[in-house]
């Protein structure tokens, strides 16, 4: 990926499977923007220095995201039928 050219995160299935959430990084050319997407709306972003650390930077915020969504869904009040 270069000259501003934007990918998408190759997600393992397992991620795929349990978030809604994806990865992208977008290549300035003296740094890096990395960007987590919950469908099209950007939910978190930031910047890094290489496109590694980007990459890092994305699998972990899609592993926070992931678990933060996964408990609120866990800790909704269930409602009585």
């Amino acid at each position: 990926m270069h000259n501003g050219e934007t990918a998408d995160l190759p997600l393992s299935e397992k991620q795929n499977a349990e978030t809604a959430f994806r990865g992208v990084c977008t290549d300035f050319g003296f740094a890096w923007q990395w960007q987590i997407l919950r469908g099209d709306d950007v939910v978190h972003e930031g910047a890094a220095l290489s496109e590694a650390a980007a990459w890092r930077a994305v699998k972990s915020m899609i592993r926070v995201f992931g678990s933060l969504d996964k408990n609120s869904e866990t800790n909704r009040p269930q409602s009585a039928v």
